[in-house]
């Protein structure tokens, strides 16, 4: 299992750096989102089973403007390959914060989609596993119950 974290820093790096550069320097995002979306595709060519590699290509598509391409549909797909291929590890899952952020990061894009159901079964998933998960229990939850009573 330690090899599916290696392998995936090696690839995935690259493309969290042009993501923070692009936090840093947004004009410069039309020039190096799309070096990061090649960068998303390849870790994900070299290895399919890579849940680091999905994650940071659901990434790319998840924080992209939509009139560039950007898809949270496109992005929940990769989550949730991810998600799948996390789970299947035995022992994966337990204590890692990798996993418990990708959870949180499904329940947000549900969230910003509009699909508060599907948002609060994540984040209730999470607490599930991770009770103490502050984050969670204090911040996304509560502000998805408001968003909820507001959508009735």
């Amino acid at each position: 299992t330690t090899e599916i974290y290696t392998l995936s820093l090696h690839d995935a790096l690259p493309i969290s750096f042009y993501g923070f550069r692009i936090g840093i320097h947004v004009l410069k995002a039309p020039f190096l989102g799309p070096k990061s979306v090649a960068s998303a595709k390849k870790a994900v060519a070299l290895d399919q089973n890579n849940p680091l590699g999905h994650i940071q290509f659901g990434n790319c598509y998840n924080y992209m403007p939509a009139f560039y391409g950007g898809s949270k549909t496109v992005a929940l797909e990769s989550y949730r390959k991810a998600e799948k291929l996390m789970e299947q590890e035995p022992g994966q899952t337990t204590g890692d914060w990798n996993y418990l952020n990708l959870l949180s990061l499904i329940g947000q894009t549900y969230e910003e989609t509009g699909k508060f159901k599907d948002a609060k079964e994540y984040y209730n998933k999470i607490l599930k596993i991770e009770p103490a998960f502050e984050w969670v229990k204090h911040g996304l939850l509560p502000g998805l119950t408001i968003k909820m009573k507001k959508d009735e």
